[in-house]
């Protein structure tokens, strides 16, 4: 039974990762709504991964660290991006290499606490028991990444909202 739960887990989690990496690259259709949503999920589990790092000094730096990190990479992206209005419907493209980054990051963490889990503990019902706790951290430092990867994706989307509209206006005018 453990083995179809671990199956049916990873193939859920390649799943997710396909469409991550579907989604970042190339043209996509501007979904205002889906933006907003997506914008007030990781906001919520962007300030339940700062509260879980506790108060410790290297924990305050990650996040701060992880949080600037994002925003400055949001902004370039943000001024990178090109829009294009196709059949009445607006489209954008984000930067390719800074999507590529944030997603390294990102994944590169995963599997980093995978590794923890799997193999470094030993103890495979353990492990499996572990993963409902697959966003607690056992540095502080992993944190700070996964706030690189939320601050990005929210100011990024706040970003696209706020310019989707000056574009707009501007095509009308």
């Amino acid at each position: 039974m453990g083995q179809i739960v671990t199956t049916l887990i990873a193939l859920f989690i390649v799943y997710r990762i396909y469409l991550r990496v579907r989604r970042s690259i190339g043209w996509q259709q501007l979904k205002p709504r889906k933006l907003l949503y997506s914008t007030v999920f990781l906001t919520i589990i962007g300030f339940l991964f700062l509260f879980a790092g506790g108060l410790s000094v290297a924990s305050v730096l990650s996040d701060l660290a992880g949080a600037c990190i994002g925003g400055l990479l949001a902004y370039y992206s943000s001024a990178t991006t090109r829009f294009q209005q196709r059949d009445g419907t607006l489209y954008y493209n984000s930067s390719l290499w800074i999507s590529f980054t944030v997603m390294a990051l990102f994944f590169g963490r995963l599997a980093y606490r995978f590794y923890m889990l799997f193999f470094v503990n030993g103890d495979h019902v353990k492990s499996m028991e572990a993963l409902t706790s697959i966003g607690s951290s056992p540095s502080p430092w992993m944190s700070g990444l996964m706030l690189i990867m939320f601050v990005y994706y929210i100011v990024y989307n706040i970003s696209l909202l706020t310019r989707k509209h000056k574009h707009v206006e501007l095509n009308t005018v």
